[in-house]
């Protein structure tokens, strides 16, 4: 399921609601990017995806496609088994993180564990971030959203965005 030979991309921000099941559900663009990143996925089936919640410095979860987590999955593989780097990458991306897929309403069940680490109750947003999207409690969205206002900032004037997409092209 490729729109013109690309993976469809997580674009966008939505604010939803968390069930007291621990269910949100996700926007129809969302899914058909879960879809697109899903290979095993057959008309009729719902989308896989993986959930990491990370270690204690994350405020967010972060959802990736099955693609996605293969290529960390196949990085991690190449390295060293008995580098420190090789451990705390797999703890990091396989220890602390569960494997999902959506319910046939398009609904993603996040464990209490995860809604707790976050604090997730009520409001969520949903932030897409290419091949992958993040669940946020919405003070925590609204903080991050703000400190990247200000980091880009010269002199009082904004640096607009595309300044940096010209820079990664020439670097």
């Amino acid at each position: 399921m490729e729109e013109s030979g690309l993976a469809k991309k997580f674009r966008g921000t939505a604010k939803h609601k968390i069930d007291a099941k621990g269910r949100i559900s996700i926007p129809p663009e969302f899914r058909r990017a879960i879809e697109s990143g899903d290979p095993g996925f057959r008309h009729g089936d719902c989308g896989r995806l993986t959930i990491v919640f990370g270690d204690s410095r994350q405020k967010f979860l972060e959802c990736f496609t099955e693609a996605a987590i293969a290529e960390i999955d196949d990085i991690i593989d190449s390295m060293n088994r008995s580098s420190s780097e090789r451990r705390y990458l797999e703890h990091f991306y396989q220890t602390c993180a569960i494997q999902s897929s959506l319910d046939h309403n398009g609904r993603l069940f996040v464990p209490s564990s995860a809604r707790k680490k976050i604090g997730l109750a009520g409001d969520v947003v949903l932030a897409g971030t290419g091949d992958t999207f993040k669940i946020w409690h919405p003070n925590d969205f609204a903080e991050y959203s703000n400190a990247f206002d200000a980091m880009y900032r010269e002199g009082g004037e904004a640096q607009h965005p595309m300044k940096l997409v010209d820079q990664a092209r020439f670097d």
